[in-house]
Parts: C-alpha cells; sequence; structure tokens
C-alpha cells in the first residue's frame, strides 16, 4: 500500500507541473509571469524529490 502514496503524490505533482507550465506560456502580465515561473520551479524541485524518493527502496533492495 505504500507504493501507491508516492505514486499518487506524483501524479498530483506532474499534473500542477503541466499546469503551471501553460500559465506561463499563456500569462501576459510581467508579475503574473514571474509568479508562475517562481512556482514552476518549486513545483519541479519537488517532482524530483519524490522521484527520487520512490526509487531509492528499489535501489536499496537490489543491493540487500
Amino acid at each position: 500500500m505504500k507504493s501507491q502514496g508516492p505514486s499518487f503524490e506524483l501524479v498530483m505533482l506532474e499534473q500542477k507541473l503541466k499546469a503551471l507550465s501553460t500559465l506561463v506560456r499563456c500569462e501576459t502580465d510581467p508579475r503574473k509571469l514571474d509568479l508562475y515561473r517562481q512556482e514552476l520551479a518549486a513545483v519541479a524541485v519537488e517532482v524530483n524529490e519524490v522521484r527520487k524518493a520512490s526509487r531509492a527502496p528499489m535501489v536499496m533492495r537490489a543491493t540487500a
């Protein structure tokens, strides 16, 4: 059951990443564009962290 947690979180973060990417492409207000870019960068970091965390247990099992 624990394996479903990171998968769900990763899916949700990837959807947020996609939505923010769309906002960045479509936004014309420079202030909003900067905010969206900052949020996009933060979500991208979070996606990478969740991906690494979900891969780590598999690597440990393979070497154990």
